[in-house]
């Protein structure tokens, strides 16, 4: 018969030939090798050159050495990121100041438009009054003066018709 044998974890200590991360919540197996060569893999340290019961100091200075050095990188790429943030926020805020400007110059132009469509239509109104005012001033003279003609041809008639009945007497 074959026996089935579940595969453990590995068991973790400090005496396991295991790869550490550089954030210590994550212990990744790994092959036995010499210590990091490239800068890849300086955020992670191959543990395999140890003592019983101690890491050698160069491993630890190395370990924690890349260890500050990637929260230095990481420190770098959140000031650049905060930097533009800040940018970005104030490119927006200016965007936003100079569209309000010209919001409010606009609702200014608007008002003053408004103002003079309101000030030419009463003003036309007004010469509508006058004018209609003006005519009936003309044709009321029409009438009196139609009414004075009128009574001055009567009366040329009627004197007239006098003297033409006094040349026939």
């Amino acid at each position: 018969m074959m026996q089935h044998h579940q595969q453990q974890p590995p068991t973790v200590s400090i005496h396991s030939p295991l790869l550490l991360s550089p954030y210590s919540t994550l212990q990744m197996p790994g092959a036995i090798g010499s210590m990091p060569s490239t800068s890849s893999e300086a955020t992670t340290l191959l543990v395999n050159d140890m003592s019983p019961g101690l890491l050698n100091n160069e491993a630890q200075r190395h370990f924690i050495r890349s260890q500050l050095d990637q929260a230095q990188q990481h420190a770098q790429v959140a000031a650049c990121q905060v930097q533009l943030l800040r940018d970005q926020l104030n490119t927006e805020t200016t965007a936003r100041l100079e569209a309000q400007s010209k919001t409010h110059q606009l609702l200014n132009s608007n008002r003053e438009v408004r103002t003079l469509l309101f000030l030419g239509n009463r003003i036309q109104s007004l010469s509508h009054c006058q004018l209609l005012e003006q005519v009936q001033q003309l044709v009321g003279r029409l009438q009196i003066m139609e009414n004075r003609m009128t009574e001055g041809l009567m009366n040329h008639l009627q004197a007239n018709d006098v003297s033409v009945g006094l040349i026939r007497c």
